[in-house]
């Protein structure tokens, strides 16, 4: 289906607040695989590299990368879906931004449907 293998047991209280619910919709509801998440949070309590916005890191198949993130943008349509692929590793993960993605200074959003 939508995850590599099995998923790994997940103990939601380990979770930031903020977007446990949502992890926990993701994964016992729609089958998603998540690997990593945040609200935010980590970002202002001085982890490096953590995102100031609420996300979650998915991982998905090869074969239905693309179906999945259409169909997690279908479940959540004023989220934002960014998709990622490692060429020769098999590894492909969606990111969602389930708030959607305000585009930092300088910077624009577009959305490819748009057109």
């Amino acid at each position: 289906m939508l995850y590599i293998g099995a998923m790994d047991e997940l103990d939601y209280n380990s979770l930031n607040p903020g977007i446990r619910a949502l992890v926990k919709e993701l994964r016992e509801t729609h089958g998603f695989n998540t690997t990593d998440s945040g609200d935010g949070t980590n970002l202002t309590n001085g982890m490096e590299g953590a995102l100031a916005e609420r996300h979650v890191y998915i991982q998905v198949e090869q074969g239905t990368f693309f179906t999945d993130g259409e169909h997690l943008q279908a479940l959540y349509p004023n989220a934002y879906v960014e998709a990622s692929w490692w060429p020769g590793s098999g590894t492909c993960m969606l990111l969602l931004f389930p708030d959607g993605l305000v585009a930092p200074e300088g910077y624009s959003t577009v959305d490819p449907k748009a057109n």
